[in-house]
Parts: C-alpha cells; structure tokens; sequence
C-alpha cells in the first residue's frame, strides 16, 4: 500500500536523524564532562556551554525516538481505504488553480515530525504536524476544497 510504503520512508528517515542526534550527543556530553573544559574563572563558560548543548542534543534525542513510535503506532492504525475528508494521516496534494505541476504541494498530515521533507516516489512530501496552523485549515476538507496560503489559492487536488 502506497501510504504504507511512505509511513515506512519516514520512520527511515526519522531512524537516520536519530543516529545523527545521538552522535551529536554524545560529542556535546564528551566535550561538557573533558577535563579541559573545568572553567578556570567565572567568565570561563565553555564547559556550561557544552552541557546547555548536550541538553539540547538529549532533547531532540528523546524527541526523534517520540516521532518514531508515533509512526510505528500509525502504521497499525493507517486505513486501507482511501479518506473522503483530511484526517490525521492523509496524504494530501494541494494544486494552485493553473493545475501546473510546478505549483503542486505534497504533505502528510502526522501527530509528530512537522516539518520534515523525504522525497518519496519522485516527489517531495512535507511531513506537517496536528498542530501546525496549516493543518487547521486542511482537517475536514475534501477533495476540490479550497485553502488559502500567502496568499495564494490551492485546491485539495488529491487525497489519500
């Protein structure tokens, strides 16, 4: 099933910024613990400074591993059948009204992950969360719906 296989390419994908957090983690916690780093006067800050990173490297850590479970948990619950209304986990492909393929915008409605791009059967697909504001507008409509953006008017063109 095609919603699968993309489910499947961001957990993939997810799995790969995963790896890379943890060796930013681990770098940032080696840097905070070295024993070069102990501050030799008070305006001596580099040794905090790491530990603020290597929070902030567990944080995203700690994050990532959410995402992934989230998809894992979508992929159990993703319907075979394709939805007459965007929910949570509908593949959406909004067109502008001169229906060129230049002006086409493919995302994926999910509960975590906003904003990650994969590119996916030759196209780019733009992971948006339950809480973007782009998601409000999108949540109940069907397909040849209209959403404004900047601006612009789209159309649901497709919705799987």
């Amino acid at each position: 099933m095609f919603k699968t296989d993309l489910i499947l390419a961001i957990i993939e994908q997810l799995h790969q910024q995963l790896d890379s957090a943890m060796s930013a983690l681990k770098m940032a916690a080696d840097t905070a613990t070295h024993k070069e780093t102990v501050a030799e006067s008070k305006y001596d800050t580099f040794g905090l400074e790491a530990s603020y990173l290597a929070h902030g490297q567990q944080q995203r850590v700690a994050e990532t591993q959410l995402s992934i479970q989230s998809f894992q948990q979508l992929l159990k619950t993703t319907k075979k059948q394709a939805a007459e209304t965007v929910e949570i986990a509908s593949l959406v492909l909004l067109q502008e009204e001169d229906k060129s393929p230049a002006t086409q915008k493919w995302f994926f409605i999910a509960n975590s992950a906003g904003g990650l791009k994969l590119e996916f059967n030759a196209k780019t697909i733009t992971v948006i969360s339950q809480d973007a504001p782009l998601t409000a507008k999108l949540l109940g409509k069907e397909i040849d719906d209209d959403i404004v953006l900047a601006d612009k008017h789209y159309f649901i063109s497709q919705l799987l």
